[in-house]
């Protein structure tokens, strides 16, 4: 560990940090050589299309065209996918390391524990299912994008550039990983526990790294809830439902639901009386607004917004939006469904209650930057 970086106060991503250990010609992290790596392979579309439907190749690509889905593009990508994932396991064939691939469908706690590596070649969402199952943060994840032009993979940092057909990309990834030249980002997760009506208190085996979305199962009913923001008193909600995310998760789904868009700045402004107000000006005062809701990903801490809250004469809603330590959900309705980073679906009856809070430092997830 550089004694320049820690003296100076400095984060293990700081870009301060990367200048010095260039100058100084020192590693970031401990050299890493995996001897036994797990990839997390996401299923490509057109691999689900053909297991949902046990066609041949030829009617499956006529069955495709009925419904309207390019099937060259279906095609294109799954090729890309699969040209990324042979470079992968060619790389690690020919370094000597041992590796299995496990399909995203398939994976499973006990397939991750025995790994000193695990990589997610796919996407996001690939990497959000990987990152589920692993619960020890001694195990680094490496997110390959696979596919960049159908997917940004803001998780993913690794991109092949097919472009300029360059080679042994990843073998080049390898000896950075071995010679100590990247760096971890320890993104801090979410615990949920919940206690059903009959008062018993489970804690999940899956961890969130992005969201928790808790709403009605039929998404045409309104949800009803109670909600309560760091042990404050309850407010009863009625609502589309709401989402609690982690540091991560506050520039995903919660970014897109909490923002407030610049034409509501630009009328604010109007109504409030404030005269030539520059496009630039209210660009500025949007950014502001919505940059105050995002926080780092290890941060202790929980982001929560209400979506679509009823507020009448009757019916308020105290606390829409906001971040917080902890939050308490109780359902109030007899169809709740609590969905895990898009993931994992729960049932909650009337009456169970859900407890939000960060996980601890020792189940952060420790995500390999280039």
């Amino acid at each position: 560990q550089s004694t320049w970086g820690f003296s100076l106060g400095m984060r293990k991503s700081s870009p301060l940090r990367f200048a010095l250990s260039s100058i100084l010609h020192k590693p970031l992290c401990p050299p890493l050589n995996p001897k036994n790596v797990v990839i997390v392979s996401k299923v490509t579309r057109l691999e689900r299309e053909h297991l949902s439907t046990n066609f041949n190749q030829q009617d499956l690509a006529t069955h495709l065209s009925l419904r309207g889905i390019d099937v060259q593009k279906l095609q294109q990508s799954h090729n890309t996918h699969k040209s990324s994932l042979n470079e992968i396991t060619t790389s690690l064939q020919q370094e000597n390391i041992s590796f299995r691939v496990i399909s995203i469908a398939d994976v499973q706690q006990s397939d991750l524990i025995n790994s000193d590596l695990v990589i997610a070649a796919g996407g996001d969402g690939t990497l959000l299912r990987a990152a589920s199952n692993l619960l020890d943060s001694k195990i680094p994840i490496l997110g390959v994008n696979t596919d960049p032009t159908r997917s940004a993979g803001v998780l993913c940092p690794i991109v092949f550039d097919r472009i300029n057909n360059k080679q042994n990309q990843f073998s080049i990834l390898l000896d950075k990983l071995r010679n100590g030249s990247y760096s971890l980002n320890y993104r801090r997760r979410l615990r949920v526990r919940i206690e059903q009506s009959e008062g018993q208190i489970t804690t999940l085996p899956n961890l969130v790294l992005n969201e928790v979305f808790f709403a009605e199962k039929d998404a045409a009913r309104v949800s009803l809830f109670s909600l309560s923001v760091d042990d404050e008193p309850s407010d009863i909600v009625r609502s589309s439902g709401v989402i609690i995310c982690s540091g991560t998760g506050s520039t995903a789904w919660f970014s897109s639901t909490a923002q407030t868009h610049v034409d509501t700045v630009k009328l604010i402004l109007d109504l409030a009386g404030v005269k030539n107000t520059s496009p630039e000006n209210v660009d500025k005062i949007t950014i502001q607004l919505n940059d105050r809701l995002k926080y780092n990903f290890d941060e202790k801490k929980v982001g929560y917004v209400v979506r679509e809250p009823i507020t009448n004469r009757a019916i308020n809603c105290n606390h829409r939006l906001g971040i917080a330590q902890k939050i308490t959900l109780r359902s109030l309705g007899w169809n709740g469904m609590l969905t895990i980073d898009g993931i994992t679906q729960i049932p909650l009856g009337f009456g169970s209650r859900v407890f939000i809070d960060p996980a601890d430092d020792s189940q952060m997830l420790a995500c390999i930057n280039n």
